[in-house]
């Protein structure tokens, strides 16, 4: 659907709808009118401009995602910027097409996405799906199941295997040829960012830029491998010399690299073989090469990860052989990490942390070594604030997200990811007088356990006291001197810390705060937060917003 009449025209004549399987069942000159006309005729597919008078087309996809959830948009621009496509793929999309680089060819191929997308049914605007359209999906997802097998050596060299490459179109695989693995970078972050349909729209984009580039300028293929990485298969040429193929195969990386920026902006490392000769030899060189790719956890992104690069160093593996046998975290590095966080040793502590990561950089442990790594100091942190009876998911909201990540994190990526949570720890640490705790009598610290998890509710000196089975008076006495407040003026402090995370984070009305952090008058409740912070919470609030 396009405002334009001569591209609408365009658009049509640039297919032979019915001989692909596809029928138009209808156009309109408007967002507004596209709306009426969905709701009408209830299409399996809608190709939308982005800029279309009365209504956009990002908000209509958006609409089309919200109340027509089957339907498959292609959404067409003449701006090529990666806004247009982040919000389009955002919103549901399935792919974006720049209008004056639109052939018939990249047009058919986003229509085989959103029919496959489709959950294999029958399109009620067409009948039955001819013959033709279903024996061409079945041989794409036939030709990229063989080629995988291929690589991961699970197809055998069989008596038929000739006529199978020529059924589909793979000849050139019985001669010389180069393979690359990409990798995609900053994954962890991608799978935080998007949802698991969004993010396939986004691969899938990938992967039909991948192999447009590779087909046009060597006549090979590229072949997706999960959701993050793809391999690419290179052929020479009328002959090339082993030189000319080398620079005819990086030159596609480099074209590759550039269109990915582009369009997705999205970079990846890669990782390239030597030239063989056959399929026969395909597995063997998948297997070298995917090995150095899996260096790029202790690499940068978007670069192309050599041999040389992607090994140890042998003179450093040669002395911390035996270190590197016990990778995990030490019972002495437990109890390093909980004085410096109880004493708030914010250097000695990211020293710490750094330290850690550069000695398994330095014994090179593989990535699974790496990740067990990671979980054990963001275990050890949880540990320490449930000592306190608080939740580190309150404290760092992506705790748990990161174990739904940590496969995609480089080193780096892990090591930040810990010094963020140390210092929301850290914070907490302050905030909450975690601190002040070290070294105090069981009663005081199970009367600071009570409150940081009932602090919300209308809770009492005689409440706590009750609570762990000890007079009040015991209890104010033994609390103060440990925590040199009093059990009231230690919960009001904790109560007044929580509402200013809640202005922060912008969580709450100011007239709900009292009543959320468990204050029972709101004159109260300002009052105490003026005397604590200085300030009221609408200046507080004020404070935060310019800083």
């Amino acid at each position: 659907m396009d405002d334009e009449v001569v591209f609408r025209s365009s658009l049509k004549a640039a297919l032979d709808w019915q001989e692909h399987g596809f029928q138009i069942c209808g156009e309109a000159n408007s967002g507004l009118s596209a709306k009426q006309m969905i709701e009408e005729l209830k299409p399996d597919i809608v190709i939308t401009d982005i800029c279309m008078a009365e209504a956009d087309g990002l908000s209509l996809i958006a609409l089309i995602r919200d109340q027509y959830p089957r339907i498959q948009v292609i959404a067409l621009s003449g701006y090529d910027d990666y806004e247009y496509v982040r919000n389009s793929m955002k919103n549901g999309a399935i792919d974006y097409l720049l209008k004056h680089r639109l052939k018939g060819d990249s047009l058919l191929a986003a229509l085989r996405t959103a029919e496959q997308r489709l959950a294999g049914g029958a399109r009620p605007n067409s009948g039955n799906e001819p013959r033709r359209a279903t024996q061409e999906r079945r041989l794409a997802v036939q030709r990229q199941s063989l080629l995988r097998g291929l690589l991961q050596g699970e197809v055998k060299d069989a008596a038929d295997m000739g006529q199978s490459l020529e059924r589909f179109g793979l000849q050139f695989l019985k001669g010389q040829m180069i393979l690359a693995v990409a990798a995609i970078d900053g994954m962890s972050l991608h799978k935080q960012k998007y949802d698991q349909q969004q993010w396939w729209n986004i691969f899938d984009m990938v992967i039909e830029i991948s192999n447009s580039i590779v087909s046009e300028m060597t006549g090979g293929v590229a072949v997706p491998l999960g959701d993050d990485r793809f391999a690419l298969l290179f052929c020479p040429k009328g002959g090339n010399s082993h030189m000319l193929f080398y620079n005819l195969a990086n030159e596609c990386i480099t074209q590759l690299r550039r269109a990915l920026k582009m369009h997705c902006n999205l970079t990846a490392c890669y990782s390239i073989s030597a030239i063989f000769d056959g399929y026969a030899r395909i597995a063997r060189a998948y297997q070298k090469i995917c090995a150095l790719l899996d260096e790029k956890t202790y690499h940068d992104d978007d670069m192309i990860i050599t041999e040389k690069a992607g090994k140890a160093d042998p003179s450093a593996a040669a002395g911390i052989g035996r270190a590197a046998a016990h990778y995990n975290i030490s019972i002495q590095d437990e109890q390093a990490i909980s004085k410096m966080l109880k004493g708030t040793d914010e250097a000695g502590l990211i020293a710490y942390i750094e330290k850690i990561f550069e000695d398994r950089r330095k014994w090179h442990l593989d990535a699974g070594r790496l990740q067990i790594v990671l979980a054990e100091l963001l275990n050890l942190l949880s540990r320490e604030l449930r000592e306190c009876s608080l939740d580190i998911a309150e404290i760092y909201p992506s705790y748990h997200q990161i174990f739904g990540r940590i496969q995609y994190m480089t080193l780096n990526e892990m090591k930040l990811c810990v010094l963020d949570c140390c210092q929301k720890v850290l914070e907490a640490v302050r905030q909450f007088g975690l601190a002040r705790q070290d070294g105090c009598h069981t009663v005081t610290k199970q009367a600071c356990g009570y409150i940081n998890r009932l602090y919300s509710q209308n809770i009492s000196l005689h409440d706590v006291a009750a609570e762990i089975g000890v007079t009040p008076s015991y209890l104010s006495r033994i609390f103060k001197k440990d925590m040199k407040k009093t059990v009231v003026e230690y919960l009001n402090q904790i109560r007044i810390e929580h509402a200013k995370k809640l202005i922060r984070e912008g969580g709450a009305r100011l007239s709900e705060l009292a009543g959320l952090v468990g204050f029972n008058s709101n004159t109260y409740f300002f009052t105490v937060f003026k005397q604590t912070t200085g300030k009221t919470p609408m200046q507080y609030r004020q404070k935060e917003k310019h800083d």
